[in-house]
């Protein structure tokens, strides 16, 4: 059960929703609101990145897969002289069909651990084959399965439906997936279920949760330490964030004595908790070093003060201020607004982060791209953008050279990582803007002759690396030098190196070749993912293990995994685009877009009992880049490392980036924007459940990878 959810910025919103209709990969979305709403504004941020301010927009997915598509709207209430304002988010799933085929199905749980699934796909011609994963490792070719589950918990069923046109001979195929929720009882049947309204920080429960015979025991978690026995029970939070709510109910059957016992669980999202009915909120426009302010916030009876702070240690009194900074950089801008009524005294606060790019006469953004002529020969592009004509462009290409050129060629004369740096300035209406952006390049170098170092990782069992040198270069090797990223090193051709921890390591390569030219030097370096391997259960042993070969947007997976005494093993292969889970064993699989993505292979071995054992094998693939990597600042900075009540992110990026935690076999379990990630994105984690998580960020094509442990 996917529920909604309704953030409440102002009163009332209990009834602002949305419903969606959707036809292949494009969904089409119809507000929901009150007969006496009348809309003014409307916003959709459709969860891709895609964003409309269309009334009813239809908006086409490029990938199958989850999204929660929010909706921000107000306006006013006919009849009265209050006005509205609410936001309204719900996960959808998206399939991206390969011809007219739709795949969907229904699903019951029945008794104790036992699931009724029922194929409700739809397509041109007649149902072929029905292929179904239960996401613990069972599957069944049965169109209507059922599917008993050894533990409780979420699980992600995808079914594949296969019709075929006898009338033009056509094949097609569609996939559907879903998470599906088990609970068992001691005995009896027993179901809970639960829905949810929320006001401002106060959220109000209502249990429909049934059973056999009478209830003995309710008890709520409300995921901050909260508890309740009440039926129906309300809650008022401290702090805005996300949080885990579960209810468990008991109950016994007078006739025969049997007990039942269930659990549902539901997660909840909202934004800034005021102290009253009160709602401090701002809006800004920056020219050059000067900030203008507005003052949008609201709470009940009269505006008796406003107090701003600036972030540079200046205040202001006054509503909606005019502030002048004497530097380029970001602020932490904060408001702190007083309401009052004869009765109350309401005052709440918010805090935004400024970006001042300095004086001038407009906007201005740096970039640049680059791509490799030779070993060590850049092409730099300038790809910056401002107000009026570009006037100068002046190049740092950290190796103490330098360039005025729009677009550049440097040849540098050793390998290694060097910090480019491209200033621009613009010229509008008598005044001019400048403004500096800096980007790490590795240049691999050249010697006597040609040398290409390189070098690929197979994952052998426990924390066990085999490390395959596929160098080339002229004449014959001098030397092999390996670092770990641990601190071992080895001078092995191809060594083997064993970690002591999981987690990321940057492995370099140094090659020395030796011709009657001379002798050549060249360094490769790659980051590489260690994961404790290997789960036991049962009589078994799961080790998985994989590697992969890239050509364009295309990587060929290579599955090396290992499973003691099984007697059948499954796979499940995410390849973190959102894409459809992969069941075969080495499958091949075609990117949309060039980046960097997190696969993840979960295998399951079953043994002679019908005991299992499963593993999970994560690691970042780069897929239709260039050779030339950064692959130190594409690692997201993460910490504190294991972490329990929160997280904070730092990557190497000033522009709006999108972040996305991920779990272990691919689901998106948090997703925001940050404007200011160089800085530190706080993010509360201590609704997760405990294990492996990973971060993916992006922005502007740029991408970042990282994991850390919730414990």
């Amino acid at each position: 059960m996917l529920l909604g959810l309704s953030v409440q910025a102002q009163p009332p919103c209990s009834n602002v929703s949305y419903t969606t209709t959707q036809s292949g990969n494009t969904v089409s979305f119809t507000p929901s609101l009150p007969l006496t709403y009348t809309i003014t504004n409307i916003s959709w941020n459709f969860g891709d990145g895609g964003t409309s301010t269309l009334v009813s927009p239809s908006h086409t997915y490029a990938n199958g897969g989850y999204y929660m598509p929010c909706m921000t709207v107000s306006g006013t209430i006919t009849g009265t002289t209050q006005t509205f304002q609410c936001s309204y988010c719900d996960s959808i799933a998206v399939n991206t069909m390969s011809g007219p085929c739709n795949a969907s199905f229904g699903y019951q749980v029945a008794s104790g651990n036992v699931v009724n699934f029922t194929n409700t796909s739809s397509g041109t011609g007649a149902l072929m084959s029905s292929s179904w994963t239960f996401g613990d490792g069972g599957t069944s070719t049965q169109q209507n399965p059922s599917h008993t589950y050894a533990n409780n918990g979420w699980y992600n069923v995808c079914l594949t439906s296969v019709f075929s046109d006898p009338a033009t001979g056509s094949v097609t195929t569609c996939v559907y997936c879903d998470s599906v929720y088990v609970q068992s009882g001691s005995s009896g049947p027993c179901m809970a279920d639960f829905n949810y309204t929320v006001n401002n920080c106060t959220v109000n429960f209502t249990n429909y949760s049934s059973g056999s015979g009478a209830l003995t025991s309710c008890l709520w978690t409300f995921g901050d330490g909260g508890t309740s026995t009440a039926w129906n029970p309300s809650h008022t939070y401290n702090a805005t964030g996300m949080y885990n709510v579960c209810v468990t109910v008991s109950y016994v059957d007078s006739n025969s004595g049997a007990t039942s016992s269930c659990t549902y669980c539901d997660s909840l999202v909202w934004v800034q908790c005021a102290s009253g009915p009160c709602f401090a909120d701002y809006a800004y426009t920056v020219s050059g070093n000067i900030a203008s302010f507005t003052n949008t916030s609201t709470g009940n009876g009269t505006l008796t003060s406003t107090l701003w702070n600036f972030g540079d240690g200046n205040t202001s009194n006054s509503t909606n201020p005019v502030h002048t900074y004497a530097n380029p950089g970001w602020y932490n801008v904060c408001v702190t607004v007083v309401y009052a009524t004869p009765l109350t005294t309401d005052t709440c606060t918010y805090c935004d982060s400024v970006y001042i790019q300095g004086s001038g006469g407009g906007p201005c953004t740096p970039s640049f791209t680059y791509t490799q002529n030779s070993a060590n020969t850049l092409n730099f592009t300038n790809t910056s953008s401002g107000s009026g004509t570009l006037t100068s462009s002046f190049w740092t290409f950290g190796d103490g050279g330098t360039s005025t050129l729009t677009n550049p060629t440097h040849t540098y004369t050793t390998s290694g990582w060097f910090s480019v740096c491209l200033t621009v300035s613009y010229a509008y209406q008598g005044t001019t803007t400048s403004c500096t952006w800096c980007d790490s390049v590795y240049i691999q170098g050249s010697g006597g002759g040609p040398c290409s170092a390189n070098f690929t990782p197979s994952y052998l069992s426990g924390n066990a690396v085999y490390f395959n040198n596929t160098s080339s270069g002229t004449g014959t090797v001098s030397s092999s030098v390996w670092t770990f990223g641990d601190g071992g090193t080895s001078t092995q051709l191809s060594p083997i190196h064993t970690y002591a921890n999981s987690g990321w390591y940057n492995v370099c390569l140094v090659m020395v070749y030796n011709s009657s030219a001379g002798s050549t030097t060249c360094t490769y370096c790659d980051s590489i993912y260690i994961q404790s391997g290997g789960s036991s259960g049962g009589n078994c042993f799961a080790n998985a293990a994989f590697n992969q070969s890239v050509s364009g947007y295309t990587a060929n997976f290579n599955n090396m995994s290992t499973c003691t005494n099984c007697t059948s093993v499954s796979y499940a292969w995410n390849f973190g685009d959102g894409s459809a889970i992969a069941t075969v064993a080495s499958p091949s699989h075609t990117y949309n877009a060039a980046g960097s993505y997190n696969v993840c292979l979960i295998i399951t071995g079953y043994d002679s009992l019908q005991g299992t054992c499963k593993d999970t094998l994560c690691k970042p693939i780069n897929v239709g880049a260039s050779s030339v990597q950064n692959v130190q600042s594409n690692l997201v900075q993460v910490y504190p490392n294991p972490a329990q009540e929160q997280i904070t992110v730092v990557l190497n990026s000033l522009q709006s980036t999108t972040i996305r935690i991920l779990d272990v076999s691919g689901r998106v379990q948090y997703q925001t924007e940050a404007d200011k990630a160089a800085e530190g994105i706080s993010i509360p984690v201590r609704q997760m459940a405990n294990g492996l998580y990973f971060i993916q960020a992006e922005s502007q094509g740029e991408r970042w990878h990282g994991s850390f442990l919730k414990k």
